[in-house]
């Protein structure tokens, strides 16, 4: 198992450790031999655990769980669209329309490197949540293949 993970959060400072999302599962339903238990057992011996004296996770004073709360559930959030959920809109008749028109136009091609009918993803060139009167306009729409559509979202990795 490789050992977890310590992330950081780049407003606080805070650092944690993600439970049990970075351990490998290849050894998962496997055995091994006494003799191979043994020489872990042995190579992990002295080493302090990285959660001694933790006393579980962070958790936000109450008040502060209410605001949360009270924020994620008013117009505020930016999970709200109209009372509709994001993968309701996606669903609808008129936004499956509306992303055929934007690869037929595009000539089922990626805008951005060239690849031809492989992957494609309609992109909102100005933002879906934004500019909802602009959803299911074909001028907001651009052809990009998954790989160009990531790097437009996260950045070149």
């Amino acid at each position: 198992m490789g050992a977890p993970k310590r992330h950081k959060c780049y407003n606080t400072g805070r650092t944690w450790f993600k439970k049990g999302a970075e351990h490998s599962r290849y050894w998962l339903g496997k055995h091994r031999s006494k003799k191979t238990n043994k020489k872990i057992s042995d190579s992990l011996k002295g080493n302090i655990p990285y959660n001694k004296g933790q006393k579980g996770l962070y958790r936000h004073p109450k008040k502060i769980r209410e605001q949360i709360s009270a924020t994620m559930k008013s117009k505020r959030s930016r999970n709200w669209l109209l009372e509709k959920t994001n993968s309701q809109i996606r669903a609808c008749p008129e936004y499956q329309l509306w992303r055929k028109a934007v690869w037929i136009r595009d000539d089922y091609t990626c805008q951005s490197c060239g690849k031809r009918g492989y992957k494609l993803n309609a992109h909102h060139i100005l933002s879906f949540t934004e500019f909802s009167h602009k959803r299911f306009d074909i001028k907001n729409g651009i052809t990009l293949c998954r790989k160009c559509h990531k790097e437009v979202h996260w950045g070149k990795k």
